[in-house]
């Protein structure tokens, strides 16, 4: 069983639209195509997204999570770590890879996010 160690996550009150593709290289430079996803919630060190597409629950296999909240563009390569049928799509467990991601750019567009709504 998959278990999480964070000190928070967000939960948006409505999904978020991005992209999930497959990095292809060690460096990510060759990518798929992109997918459309939908991001429920998010962290410093991960996110659950849901998919239409069926995706492998492999460490090895890294994706590419493109998400843009309030202009802050997050680019966030990882893998998926678990994954539950949800009707016609998927719900998956998303796992940043600590190497390429910054956890205070993440939690600094959390903090911008959740400030312009307060002040909507």
């Amino acid at each position: 069983m998959y278990k999480r160690h964070e000190p928070f996550r967000y939960q948006f009150d409505s999904p978020i639209e991005g992209s999930l593709s497959v990095i292809h290289t060690e460096d990510g430079s060759e990518r798929s195509n992109k997918g459309a996803i939908l991001v429920y919630n998010l962290s410093p060190k991960g996110c659950c997204f849901t998919s239409d597409l069926i995706l492998p629950i492999k460490q090895e296999l890294k994706f590419f999570i493109q998400i843009s909240l309030n202009g802050d563009c997050l680019d966030m390569p990882g893998y998926t770590v678990w994954k539950k049928p949800t009707g016609k799509t998927y719900m998956y467990g998303f796992s940043l890879d600590e190497n390429n991601v910054s956890a205070d750019q993440i939690t600094n567009a959390i903090k911008r996010y959740v400030g312009s709504i307060k002040s909507n």
